[in-house]
């Protein structure tokens, strides 16, 4: 199970990364870093659509992600964890 405590990133209590949100007029956005602290991905939920997640690695690729319901930024992170993008 992923959880975020203040702006550390656990799954199942192991320190898999870090994540500095910073909200825009327009956007909520998440920076994430893995636990050495180097970049991995920029999560932005855009508040015109806010079901949809735009991810952005550092390498420019780019990927959707839709989640029906409430966006409390767990659902994101896990996908990243699940992805093997944190560890």
């Amino acid at each position: 199970m992923v959880t975020l405590v203040e702006n550390d990133i656990y799954r199942d209590d192991v320190l898999i990364g870090k994540v500095l949100e910073r909200s825009t007029d327009t956007d909520r956005v998440y920076h994430v870093y893995d636990k050495s602290g180097s970049k991995v991905m920029v999560a932005s939920l855009p508040k015109e659509n806010p079901l949809e997640w735009k991810l952005t690695s550092i390498k420019g690729q780019e990927y959707s992600v839709v989640y029906e319901g409430e966006q409390d930024g767990i659902k994101i992170l896990t996908y990243m964890a699940n992805k093997g993008w944190l560890r």
